[in-house]
């Protein structure tokens, strides 16, 4: 709405000017809030500057004014005369301010539209926008590139840690045989020392699964969940060792660790009362080399010979002798069929022991201990 300006003195519209600021702030369409910009804040601090000095010198004004009147009152008839000269001088002296003011004002208000004109250009080509932007992408992707770089040496510092625990849990047991040989006539100092070998193997194999189960599935080879299972079976935990078992013949990736892992979880599931699925296991590691047929008649005879005995072994440990005497036999009529070598003579011995070993429990009315995996995959 515009004001009519007085006859005295044609005074710029003010609310004019601040509707047309209005209108170019509208304009603008800024991308940032008003108060977030520089020149906006100063722009609006003039603003408000030149209206304080337009309303203190418009009071400074009407005071002198009053003043005159007062020091005009008191006088005579050729002083009354001369006061309405006074107040039209003083009075055009305060709208010549107020113009002064109001003119100072618009020229900041030019100087804001101005500045909001130049934001009008698109993003992309504003090179402050376009600097901040690759600074911003460069700082994610170094945000990036050091977060994969510590994964990576936390991924190899945990691989590495867990090598030495296994190491340090496979010695133990040669400890064990060593000092069962050193002393031997001294039955106190062996059960003493297999406490403390039971009770280092349980904190090692506790530290190690926390390890396994944090590292990512596909950094633990099956080698390393069996050594982990042959720790836990001889720590007492037989459900945890049947599902590290588990896992590694998941992740087996050759002949030589699937053969280990499915014969221990066979061994587990004998141990465990899990007969059926013991059998079944057994069944499946005979039937290995359909999955790996590239391997020699020997390597061959040999493994299915060791599974044989393994799974005698089992059964006798449950008293089903007559099932253990009928792999026993089926092992001989295996190692038959090879030549004669130093390698089928050790077969051959191996079975021949384990025939009677299996055959004096049968006779003595006991039973046979089920043999444990070994603590490294063996064929």
């Amino acid at each position: 709405m515009h004001n009519e300006p007085s006859p005295a003195a044609p005074v710029p519209d003010s609310g004019n000017c601040i509707g047309n600021l209005a209108a170019g702030v509208d304009s603008a369409r800024l991308r940032k809030p008003w108060y977030r910009h520089p020149s906006t804040l100063i722009a609006l601090m003039a603003l408000i500057f030149s209206i304080g000095i337009v309303f203190v010198s418009s009071r400074s004004a009407q005071a002198q004014g009053a003043q005159a009147a007062q020091k005009q009152s008191g006088k005579g008839e050729m002083a009354g005369k001369s006061s309405p000269d006074a107040s039209s001088s003083a009075s055009n002296q305060s709208t010549g301010n107020i113009v002064a003011r109001v003119d100072l004002m618009q020229h900041d208000i030019d100087g804001l539209r101005a500045a909001l004109a130049g934001q009008t250009k698109p993003w992309y080509r504003d090179a402050s926008t376009l600097i901040a932007m690759m600074a911003l992408l460069f700082s994610f992707g170094t945000t990036f590139v050091s977060y994969h770089r510590t994964e990576v040496q936390d991924i190899q510092a945990a691989r590495q840690e867990l090598r030495g625990i296994l190491q340090r849990l496979s010695a133990i047991p040669r400890e064990e045989i060593a000092a069962s040989k050193q002393y031997a006539g001294d039955a106190n100092t062996i059960f003493a020392i297999s406490q403390l070998d039971n009770q280092e193997n349980s904190i090692l194999v506790r530290q190690a699964l926390e390890i396994a189960r944090k590292l990512p599935r596909n950094m633990v080879s099956a080698t390393e969940h069996y050594a982990i299972a042959y720790a836990q079976q001889h720590a007492y935990d037989l459900l945890g060792a049947k599902e590290s078992i588990r896992l590694a013949t998941e992740r087996a990736t050759n002949f030589n660790d699937e053969i280990a892992a499915i014969r221990s979880g066979a061994y587990l599931d004998f141990l465990t009362g899990d007969y059926p699925e013991g059998r079944a296991r057994f069944e499946q590691a005979l039937n290995i080399f359909a999955k790996f047929p590239d391997y020699d008649p020997y390597t061959k005879i040999s493994t299915s010979i060791s599974t044989e005995l393994a799974w005698g072994s089992s059964e006798a440990g449950i008293g089903q002798f007559s099932l253990a005497l009928q792999h026993t036999g089926q092992a001989q009529k295996l190692v038959d069929t090879l030549p004669q070598s130093p390698g089928s003579d050790g077969l051959r011995q191996q079975i021949a022991s384990c025939k009677q070993i299996i055959e004096t429990a049968l006779s003595s009315g006991g039973s046979v201990p089920p043999v444990p995996f070994p603590s490294a995959p063996p064929h």
